[in-house]
């Protein structure tokens, strides 16, 4: 909810608590709308490695989350770089459950919090809090013409800004 606060939004939809659990009839007939639920919200919030509904967002409490690894060599500083998306979401216990499928695929805007990093995917653009966050078939194909990634998404570095000013 602190997240949801921080993003200036009113609304928060979790499943868990909006769709009554224990029974069947209201949950399947609750369960018949989650399209427009998806479709019509302004992201989707998925915490990657939480087990259950009390997992909580990685990141948002101090020392929920790993630190990004670093190496001073010389005067320079190196950062790790996150993972590509796919990888991290075929290797989350998100992509375990069965409506994971609908959420992704329905869902304008989802903001990923993995162990390590946050995610916006936007459609098949993908940024994280490191940047753009592209796919490794892209990366192999790519001409090294960094023009043309800032025209591939002109919108992430406005909400890079705003990810790291909730931070």
């Amino acid at each position: 909810m602190a997240f949801v606060q921080k993003l200036g939004e009113r609304y928060l939809w979790v499943d868990a608590f909006c769709i009554i659990q224990d029974n069947a009839e209201s949950k399947h007939e609750d369960i018949r709308y989650m399209d427009q639920i998806y479709s019509q919200a302004y992201a989707t919030i998925v915490a990657l490695t939480g087990v259950d509904a009390n997992s909580g967002l990685s990141g948002i409490r101090p020392g929920s989350r790993r630190h990004q690894e670093y190496e001073r060599v010389g005067k320079s500083t190196i950062f790790t770089t996150p993972p590509i998306l796919p990888h991290v979401l075929d290797t989350s216990p998100w992509m375990t459950r069965g409506w994971t499928f609908q959420e992704k695929l329905l869902s304008r805007q989802c903001l990923y919090f993995s162990d390590e990093y946050v995610y916006l995917q936007c459609g098949t653009i993908v940024s994280s809090e490191a940047g753009v966050n592209l796919p490794a078939e892209w990366e192999e194909n790519s001409t090294g013409n960094f023009n043309s990634l800032v025209d591939l998404i002109p919108n992430a570095p406005s909400w890079n800004l705003r990810l790291i000013q909730i931070w």
